[in-house]
C-alpha cells in the first residue's frame, strides 16, 4: 500500500535544491517521468516566486513536496508516474516526478 507524506519547502535554496534534485535524468527514465501542468521545467524555480507575489503572500512556505511512495513490486514506474499524476492534478500548480529502479517512489512539487 502506498504512503504519501507532504513537506514543506520554505528557502529558496531548498527549492532550487529540490527542482534539480527531482529533475535528474538519472531518476526519471531521461525524463521521460517529468510533467509539468502551467509550467515549464526550465522556469519552475520562477513561477514558485511569480506565484506567491501575484497571491500578495511573499513570505512563508514557498512549496510542497508530495512524496508518494509504493513498496517494492507493487506498482511498475510508469503507474506509480500515473497515479501520482493524478494526486497532483487536483492539488499541485507545478510537479516534477522521478522513480528509481529498485522500487517507485515520486516526488511531487
Amino acid at each position: 500500500m502506498a504512503y504519501v507524506k507532504v513537506l514543506p519547502v520554505s528557502t529558496a535554496d531548498h527549492l532550487k535544491n529540490l527542482i534539480d534534485y527531482v529533475s535528474q535524468e538519472s531518476k526519471t527514465m531521461g525524463q521521460d517521468l517529468i510533467h509539468c501542468e502551467e509550467c515549464t521545467l526550465e522556469f519552475a524555480y520562477r513561477d514558485f516566486f511569480l506565484v506567491k507575489k501575484m497571491a500578495g503572500k511573499p513570505g512563508g512556505v514557498l512549496a510542497h513536496q508530495i512524496i508518494q511512495s509504493f513498496e517494492p513490486g507493487e506498482v511498475s514506474v510508469k503507474q506509480a508516474h500515473q497515479l501520482g499524476m493524478e494526486l497532483a492534478k487536483r492539488a499541485l500548480y507545478c510537479l516534477h516526478p522521478y522513480g528509481q529502479r529498485s522500487y517507485s517512489q515520486p516526488h511531487r512539487v
